[in-house]
């Protein structure tokens, strides 16, 4: 009987004991942390790149449609009716969808789909486009044969510390 007493009296955890202690479970719960945390940076990150592509989508969409119309406006073309530099846009006097138009003014319509297009769905955005004809012809021709330059810029924010915008573009090398 006497051992029995002495086996009550010793408060020691048996040596198969089940169960976490408290440091445990706090260092469970801070690499979980850290793991949620570096997991919202790469959900930030991959946002960022997805918004950047979906606006180099959008100009690219824009810029398609402005070479197509410039490719049926090969008069306009030539006579460097598209050339300029364009940061906001302004309606035309002639509604080209409504009415036929000169090459003139559907140079001016086709610039004004382009010009609000960008303003709508990029921020900032600016443009600039030059064509060059080429000096061998001398008279116009049905088929323009020069080259023309396009670039388009926008402001994007970055994902740096301070969250500065800084500037994109792309350019456009094509013959009409």
């Amino acid at each position: 009987m006497l051992k029995m007493r002495q086996r009550s009296k010793n408060k020691t955890a048996p040596a198969d004991q089940s169960g976490a202690s408290f440091m445990e479970v706090l260092v469970g719960v801070a690499i979980t942390s850290f793991g949620f945390l570096g997991a919202l940076g790469f959900l930030a990150l991959t946002t960022q790149l997805n918004q950047d592509a979906y606006i180099r989508t959008q100009a690219s969409y824009a810029t398609q449609a402005l070479i197509e119309s410039m490719h049926l406006n090969a008069a306009a073309v030539f006579e460097n009716k598209y050339d300029g530099t364009h940061t906001s846009y302004r309606h035309p006097e002639t509604d080209c969808l409504k009415q036929g138009c000169s090459p003139e003014d559907r140079a001016k319509y086709d610039r004004y789909r382009f010009d609000r297009s960008l303003n709508e769905n990029l921020p900032n955005a600016k443009s600039s486009l030059k064509c060059s004809s080429s000096t061998e012809l001398g008279n116009q021709s049905s088929v323009y044969s020069g080259s023309c330059r396009l670039e388009v810029s926008w402001s994007q924010l970055s994902l740096n510390k301070n969250g500065s915008s800084r500037y994109q573009s792309l350019v456009w090398v094509f013959q009409p």
